[in-house]
C-alpha cells in the first residue's frame, strides 16, 4: 500500500487528500483486471481445443475482435467439417495468420482495431485473388457498406452476414462461397 501511495503522490501531487481513494480504485480497477483475464484465458484454452478437430477438413481462419463470435461460430464450422487454423482478433493478425495459412476460407469482422476487415480483405484479394471471405457484422444492412463492398469486392468470392449470425444462415453462406 505505501508503495501505491507514493505512486500516487508522484502521479497526482494535488491529491493529498484523496491517496486512499485513489489507491482503492488503482487496486479495485486491476483485481477487475485480473479477473478478465483470467475469464479470456479460459475462453482461449477452448478455442484452441477447437484447432484439433476435422485435421484432413477445409481450413477456415476467423478474424473477430469479439471472443464471443470465435466462441459461438466455432463449434458450427466444425460440425460442417472444416479445420479451424487459427483464431485473429483484430485485421493485421488475420492478414498475418492468411499468410502462414493460405486457408479455404476466412470469417471476418468487418469492424475491428488496427486493421479493419475491409482494409484486410483488400490486402488478401490483391496477393490472393480466390481468396473466399465471409464477412459478419453488426453493419451488414447498413447501405453505404454493402455499396462500397460489391464495388471494392467485385468478382471476388465474398459473403456478408449479419450479427448476430443465425446456425442456418452461416451454413447456406458457407455453401454459396464454395460452390
Amino acid at each position: 500500500a505505501r508503495i501505491i501511495k507514493t505512486i500516487l503522490r508522484l502521479e497526482f501531487p494535488d491529491r493529498e487528500a484523496a491517496l486512499d481513494s485513489l489507491a482503492f480504485a488503482n487496486l479495485l480497477d486491476h483485481l477487475r483486471g485480473e479477473k478478465r483475464n483470467r475469464e479470456r484465458q479460459r475462453y482461449f484454452v477452448q478455442l484452441k481445443k477447437y484447432t484439433r478437430y476435422n485435421p484432413g477438413g477445409r481450413t477456415v481462419l476467423l478474424v473477430d475482435d469479439s471472443l464471443y463470435v470465435h466462441y459461438s461460430t466455432a463449434p458450427i464450422l466444425i460440425e460442417q467439417g472444416f479445420r479451424i487454423v487459427d483464431f485473429a482478433f483484430n485485421g493485421l493478425e488475420g492478414l498475418n495468420l492468411y499468410h502462414v495459412y493460405a486457408p479455404d476460407l476466412v470469417v471476418m469482422d468487418i469492424t475491428m482495431p488496427v486493421k479493419s476487415g475491409i482494409e484486410t480483405a483488400r490486402e488478401i484479394y490483391a496477393r490472393f485473388p480466390e481468396a473466399k471471405i465471409l464477412f459478419i457484422s453488426a453493419l451488414g444492412e447498413y447501405k453505404p457498406i454493402l455499396t462500397n463492398m460489391s464495388k471494392l469486392f467485385a468478382g471476388r468470392n465474398y459473403r456478408l452476414l449479419t450479427k448476430p449470425i443465425r446456425r442456418q444462415t452461416l451454413i447456406d453462406a458457407i455453401d454459396v462461397l464454395f460452390d
